[in-house]
């Protein structure tokens, strides 16, 4: 207990990092993991197709003074949901052999993975490092297929292509709690809002108090306490 309090004390990232990759541990879920990491300083970045490895790991940031090297945490695709350890290994080798790319159908183009996987990670909003949404990289990936046609791999984007893309242009944008949503339902959480935080002014309004009220000594009259 000791040395673990020591560790999350002075490496907070280096802590985060190993209890995600230790999941599933039957106690503390991700979402509780990354939240304290955060507010103990640590910077958390999303899976990313063309940064994240199968776990969780430790990426330099740019140094804040000459002894101090902080470090960023970036979420493994260990945590989206039903991805499988071997498809991820062909993808990130891919990356690695490849470097980053910048189209899915770049990627697609090496076979390194599935439609399935690409579905996932697409799913997970794992491709904003290629400046997609995850509303356009899942228009885009819905159209491959597993079955390539060698006869048309040389080819520039097809008319159809083209349209397909303004199409997704079109479409409407995502709100707030159905990308938090998305996020839970393939992560297990999510950096963009808590989910509380989407509901505070409804609860505000039904005067639920919040937690970090409760600390106030001028809630409770005559010295009582929570």
């Amino acid at each position: 207990v000791y040395v673990s309090a020591w560790l999350k004390h002075h490496y907070p990232d280096a802590f985060a990092c190993a209890l995600l990759n230790s999941q599933p541990m039957g106690f503390y879920a991700p979402a509780q993991i990354v939240r304290d990491a955060q507010k103990h300083g640590v910077e958390v970045k999303p899976v990313d197709v063309n940064h994240s490895d199968w776990d969780a790991t430790l990426e330099p940031l740019v140094e804040r003074s000459k002894s101090i090297k902080p470090r960023a945490l970036r979420l493994g695709m260990r945590q989206v949901q039903g991805l499988g350890q071997e498809a991820v290994k062909c993808l990130t080798q891919a990356v690695q052999a490849r470097g980053p790319f910048q189209t899915i159908d770049a990627l697609w183009h090496q076979r390194a993975t599935s439609q399935t996987t690409l579905r996932r990670l697409a799913e997970a909003d794992a491709f904003q490092s290629m400046g997609l949404t995850r509303q356009r990289a899942m228009w885009q990936v819905m159209r491959l297929k597993d079955e390539h046609a060698p006869l048309f791999e040389g080819m520039d984007e097809t008319p159809s292509d083209q349209q397909a893309d303004e199409q997704a242009d079109s479409l409407p944008a995502i709100g707030a709690l159905r990308e938090v949503t998305s996020d839970y339902a393939m992560t297990g959480l999510s950096l963009k809002y808590h989910p509380v935080a989407l509901v505070r002014d409804w609860l505000d309004g039904q005067g639920v108090c919040p937690c970090q009220a409760l600390a106030d000594p001028a809630r409770w009259p005559d010295g009582a306490s929570i």
